[in-house]
């Protein structure tokens, strides 16, 4: 067994200072095992981490691998990051070749490739989960001290892992939002969702997006980097008439860890990706 640790989504700007960009996953390599260690194992270790999410990595057969991953306080199918992290990981000890793999996770099968020095995803089909009106979604709103959207409405979308997508109307709106977790994680549980992503959709578009996501029913106040959630949001802004073919999410500058999440959706095929950092070997 091989623990190590990867800055995922890093900002480029800030390479070479680790820990202020991107967000970090655990993964440990079980390099001479054939099956996981025991869930109690498992969810144990990554609660002592403390990373938002820790991936276990079991070899699967050639070029393909078994991937498991915990957050501090449970089990979930499927984490972007950690998944990229994984791969960083085994590229970085000569054991996946650099150029494509597959993961074999409970949401799925998910392909990754390196295009240079980055590392993508193809993420499983998104799918909405369920709209909301306005009114349905004041509650929403409350939780973080916000003003609703005239722009946009919240919806439920899963690509992987299901999040509630709630627009806000200015990056100030975003940047000063007042989170009360109690009620977002009332609220995560009582429409099944992992939690919350927040965003703000420059009114001229040129490709960035901003973002903020909140998970605290599975122990993460807030996440510096989130591919699944950001895939959903690609595919909400294309069926709002946006051209996501490449874009670029912007993520946890409120946290001092500014994080760039590219996103590639065609209307078919969706990639996530960036830049992941190896902090220990």
């Amino acid at each position: 067994m091989k623990f190590m640790v990867a800055d995922v989504f890093a900002d480029p700007a800030r390479d070479g200072f680790p820990g202020t960009t991107g967000n970090r996953a655990g993964v440990v390599w079980l390099q001479d095992s054939v099956t996981f260690p025991s869930d109690i194992y498992m969810a144990r270790l990554a609660a002592r981490l403390g990373y938002s999410e820790t991936v276990f990595v079991l070899a699967g057969g050639p070029a393909t691998y078994r991937l498991r991953y915990f957050t501090p306080v449970d089990e979930v199918d499927f984490c972007g990051h950690a998944t990229l992290a994984a791969f960083e990981v085994l590229r970085s000890l000569g054991i996946s070749d650099g150029l494509s793999a597959s993961a074999i996770t409970n949401a799925g099968t998910v392909r990754v490739a390196w295009i240079g020095e980055e590392i993508f995803m193809e993420m499983v089909p998104s799918l909405t989960v369920r709209f909301f009106s306005s009114r349905e979604s004041l509650d929403f709103y409350r939780a973080f001290g916000l003003e609703p959207s005239l722009r946009f409405t919240p919806e439920i979308i899963c690509t992987g892992l299901s999040d509630i997508l709630l627009p806000a109307d200015s990056k100030e709106q975003l940047d000063t939002l007042e989170p009360h977790f109690e009620m977002i994680s009332a609220l995560s549980q009582l429409y099944g969702v992992v939690g919350f992503h927040v965003f703000y959709v420059p009114e001229m578009f040129r490709g960035k997006i901003y973002c903020r996501n909140f998970a605290p029913l599975y122990g993460i106040p807030e996440e510096a980097a989130t591919g699944t959630s950001n895939a959903s949001l690609a595919f909400y802004l294309f069926r709002h008439g946006y051209d996501v073919s490449h874009c670029v999410c912007i993520q946890g500058e409120s946290m001092g860890k500014s994080s760039l999440v590219t996103v590639r959706y065609n209307g078919q095929s969706m990639q996530v990706g960036g830049l992941s950092l190896i902090i220990n070997k």
